[in-house]
């Protein structure tokens, strides 16, 4: 969380994390606190039954942490980040393809999934957030953020710091492509 933060990923209070710590059950970041300075004893034991303990309430975002756990057997850490330069490409209509770059091509794999806006903590955002990441491990939410999972923290995190370089690249080629017509 403290990368993301460095990196302008989330901001203090935003995005979340877990990680699994045994098949039934998963660490998460808790619902309101500031991101960047957590402790280990302020996360949050999230079941995968949806019951949890901790002295916080876990993010809102744990039903989309629930749901890629359930549907993803690989999946032992997953990352919610706000990437704007993510979300900007997007918006603008560029179309991301990470088998463009050596690097995003083995840190995100094959495809990046999307999800249309939803509202936030919502089951159906979960639902649908679960649904893509069965096909991808890095999933966009559109005018949102970007979820990645993988067999580490560390192997989430790459990929959503790999996609964010990946859009600026793509932006800025946008714009001189604009410019120079």
């Amino acid at each position: 969380m403290r990368i993301l933060h460095s990196r302008g990923l989330i901001n203090v209070r935003g995005g979340n994390g877990s990680v699994k710590i045994s098949s039934r059950e998963f660490l998460m970041t808790p619902s309101g606190l500031p991101k960047h300075i957590l402790k280990p004893d302020d996360l949050v034991v999230v079941r995968l039954d949806g019951t949890w303990t901790g002295r916080y309430k876990p993010t809102i975002e744990y039903r989309l942490h629930l749901e890629i756990y359930r549907r993803v057997s690989s999946a032992q850490a997953i990352l919610h980040s706000h990437n704007p330069y993510t979300i900007l490409a997007l918006r603008i209509g560029l179309k991301l393809d990470p088998s463009e770059l050596v690097e995003t091509k083995y840190a995100i794999g094959e495809c990046i999934g999307v999800v249309e806006e939803l509202e936030p903590g919502s089951l159906e955002l979960a639902k649908r957030v679960g649904e893509e990441a069965e096909k991808c491990r890095v999933v966009v939410l559109e005018n949102h953020g970007v979820v990645a999972y993988g067999e580490t923290v560390y192997h989430a995190l790459d990929a959503i710091e790999a996609l964010e370089d990946y859009a600026k690249i793509k932006i800025t080629e946008h714009l001189v492509a604009k410019k120079s017509k």
